[in-house]
């Protein structure tokens, strides 16, 4: 934010000064980096870095050529200079230093190489029938998302090592189409079930879906049936803070967390 702020392309207006940690670095990057490459073996075996200040102690002339520091003073007990305190944060996280030491944050990185591709989505895919719950899973819950208009829900599968499987979603009331969006739901709660005020719609609505999906059963691909155990209300969202959650709970047959 504060890179953006002083941007003074960006906004004029403001008169600010960045300041940064290394105003100049040194000229022998060959000797800093194998000061790195000692520092980080020494962390690794020894606990610390005494092994890379000794090496600095010794070709300290040659590795503070041409450097320039905001502070002079402004290094640990355990380090001997603020050269070696700078670059000891700049090995140790460069995004970091870049950013809170040097108010020079590096560039977004907008490149697609972290996406995921088709096939790496397509590979994520049991190929499964909906509702059909994975062989190495034996535990089922469902989540509810409340909205005005809509109920989301998730019901999921999932094994001993957590691993899970979405095996049914979907809106109440249902919108009988694959693409649409909160806004222009149709049909409703209110439509499904007018003249009952907010928290009677409400209440309706997910009576009648947990009604219906904690009563099921559902398949294994071994065969086995198993149940919902567990359903999550989300009972947060705006007005729906003012209805009380016990008014739900003497209907439903399962065990509720209601947050």
């Amino acid at each position: 934010m504060a890179d953006t702020i002083l941007d003074k392309q960006k906004h004029p207006d403001w008169n600010g000064e960045k300041t940064r940690m290394i105003y100049k670095f040194p000229d022998n990057t060959k000797l800093w980096k194998k000061y790195a490459e000692i520092r980080a073996e020494s962390l690794r075996t020894d606990g610390n870095f005494q092994a890379a200040t000794d090496f600095y102690l010794e070709h300290r002339e040659a590795m503070d050529s041409g450097a320039e520091v905001s502070w002079d003073a402004r290094y640990n007990h355990d380090e001997i200079s603020a050269l070696q305190h700078a670059m000891n944060l700049k090995f140790q996280d460069k995004a970091a230093f870049r950013s809170e030491y040097q108010n020079d944050p590096l560039p977004d990185d907008d490149s697609d190489e972290a996406l995921l591709t088709v096939d790496e989505i397509a590979s994520k895919v049991n190929g499964l029938k909906q509702s059909r719950i994975p062989m190495a899973c034996d535990k089922l819950t469902m989540f509810i998302d409340v909205q005005k208009a809509l109920l989301f829900y998730v019901v999921t599968a999932w094994n001993d090592e957590f691993t899970g499987a979405v095996i049914d979603y979907g809106a109440c009331p249902d919108q009988r189409r694959r693409m649409f969006s909160l806004p222009d739901a149709n049909p409703t709660i209110q439509s499904v079930f007018p003249q009952t005020g907010f928290e009677g719609a409400l209440y309706a609505a997910l009576t009648e879906l947990t009604d219906d999906y904690l009563s099921r059963e559902w398949s294994r691909e071994d065969g086995a049936m198993f149940k919902i155990e567990r359903a999550m209300i989300d009972a947060n969202w705006g007005q729906s803070w003012g209805v009380k959650p016990e008014r739900f709970l003497k209907n439903f047959f399962t065990c509720f967390f209601l947050f």
